[in-house]
């Protein structure tokens, strides 16, 4: 999982771009 990579930068960076897609695809289905 990403927290093995031990990076905190790199996984705040995953999840804000995995937030952004999840909120797209929300939108998207209305």
């Amino acid at each position: 999982f990403w927290v093995l990579m031990g990076n905190d930068d790199t996984i705040q960076e995953i999840l804000s771009i995995q937030y952004s897609f999840i909120l797209q695809m929300w939108h998207f289905k209305d």
